[in-house]
């Protein structure tokens, strides 16, 4: 009695018996799900054998594949585009609506022999990778149902004329697809997560550095820093304080309005983040108030060009607040610095700036001032600009600042509680200022990998816009 071997796995075992017998009852199915039991069935292989491979790694010799020819069938529980390992993953990252198994002669080649049918069935909205398998099964049994019951009646399959897709996934592939960047924006995370998604395997990973991190499925609970770090201070509630404190004590005014009354100049030197800057002036203004923000041109941590920046200057425009300049003299080099130079530089850069934001910049500030020896330059104006380091507010102001995220001299907190100036001073650096409570250098972190991630968006959603092929 000639056989059909099942080479299979036991989920899926008991369907195909069963239709073996009602379709093919002069053939003897038998079950094989592992390496061992399938080089024990192929010792007395004879060409009028049949063999079925579905949902199994075991890879079929060339020998066995040629002895049988068009008797050798497998059925690849995915839809011909997906040729490979791990197709429901790519096919869920693809968004695919429509899928099936695919029923094709056995080659040497994996998924590449003639396609004999398939089985198509429509991904439910929601459907998870793990879904899309189970579904792919179940209609990977039904096709070979349908196999059966051709050869039954005495057909021989012959191709269909479909062809496999262009590129067939390794496991290599799957692994790249794993991969989650550690400059991964929160909706390519997301992506990501879902299509490596499995019940039984924590499949992503993070690389960094050549060590592997891997997604453990466990639930982390935010850490609260110790109060003795003072970084508690930093956060948007005591930024909120702050104001009000200083709102109850000073009017809030900007260079170009100063009197002789108890009032504060609130600055802020954007260094980092200039979205952390908006969230500061949308605080500052539901309390009525007004600051000076200092774009730095020739930051490393954010471009002055940029659509999304110049959206953010126009925002602290629309909200009251004032902007200037932020001079850095570390991008021209190593020259000697004079008052001439300065006013030339300066003006360039307030010009440019100006006309960028669309807004007349009439105050400098010094970044690092203490290099180059700025702090020497304190005339009342350079290059037609109110000096924030003119002598005359080094005389006649108090000053404070958050200065690199933690308290090197006084709080600010403690300057204004003190009353001891009647006209005061105040720099911030917005990156500082966060909802959570977080080191100085995660901040910074954050605002770098929250750059990186947006460029990352850009990129993606430009290829989308295109109409281009986003090669992973």
């Amino acid at each position: 009695m000639s056989r059909i071997i099942l080479l299979t796995a036991p989920h899926v075992s008991e369907a195909l018996v069963a239709a073996v017998r009602k379709n093919l009852p002069d053939l003897e199915p038998v079950l094989v799900y592992d390496r061992g039991e399938f080089d024990a069935a192929v010792q007395d292989l004879t060409p009028n054998d049949f063999l079925l491979s579905f949902c199994t790694n075991v890879i079929v010799p060339a020998d066995v594949i040629g002895t049988l020819g068009p008797r050798a069938i497998n059925i690849h529980p995915a839809a011909p585009d997906y040729p490979g390992r791990d197709p429901h993953h790519f096919a869920f990252i693809d968004g695919v609506r429509r899928y099936g198994a695919t029923a094709h002669r056995m080659t040497e080649s994996v998924d590449a022999g003639p396609i004999y049918d398939i089985e198509w069935f429509d991904v439910p909205d929601g459907a998870s990778p793990h879904d899309i398998m189970l579904l792919a099964d179940e209609a990977g049994q039904r096709l070979a149902e349908r196999i059966f019951t051709r050869l039954g009646c005495g057909e021989r399959l012959e191709p269909n004329g479909v062809e496999w897709g262009p590129c067939k996934t390794s496991r290599n592939d799957f692994r790249r697809l794993c991969r989650i960047s550690p400059i991964a924006y929160k909706a390519e995370f997301d992506r990501r997560m879902a299509a490596v998604a499995n019940p039984e395997y924590r499949n992503a990973f993070v690389d960094l550095h050549g060590r592997v991190f891997r997604d453990t499925g466990e639930t982390f609970q935010p850490v609260r820093v110790k109060a003795s770090k003072g970084w508690e201070d930093f956060t948007e509630a005591a930024y909120c304080e702050i104001l009000d404190a200083a709102k109850d004590r000073y009017r809030f005014t900007t260079y170009d309005d100063l009197r002789d009354d108890d009032h504060v100049l609130w600055r802020h030197d954007i260094d980092y983040s200039v979205h952390r800057g908006v969230r500061l002036a949308e605080l500052e203004a539901e309390r009525g108030l007004v600051a000076t923000y200092f774009f730095w041109i020739r930051a490393p941590y954010y471009n002055v060009l940029e659509p999304a920046i110049k959206a953010c200057a126009a925002r602290l425009l629309d909200l009251g607040h004032r902007i200037g300049l932020h001079f850095d003299i570390q991008g021209y080099g190593d020259e000697k610095w004079t008052y001439e130079k300065l006013d030339v530089r300066i003006r360039r850069e307030a010009d440019f700036l100006g006309a960028e934001f669309n807004t007349r910049i009439g105050v400098v500030s010094f970044h690092d001032p203490e290099n180059g020896g700025l702090l020497n330059f304190d005339a009342d104006r350079i290059g037609g600009l109110v000096n924030a380091y003119a002598a005359r507010f080094k005389r006649d102001y108090g000053y404070c600042s958050d200065s690199n995220g933690y308290w090197r001299f006084k709080p600010i907190p403690e300057v204004i509680r003190s009353g001891e100036y009647r006209k005061l001073q105040v720099l911030t650096h917005p990156a500082w200022w966060t909802g959570d409570i977080m080191s100085p250098r995660e901040k910074i972190e954050r605002a770098v990998l929250g750059r990186a991630r947006a460029t990352m968006a850009e990129y993606d959603d430009h290829l989308t816009r295109s109409g281009r092929t986003n090669l992973d």
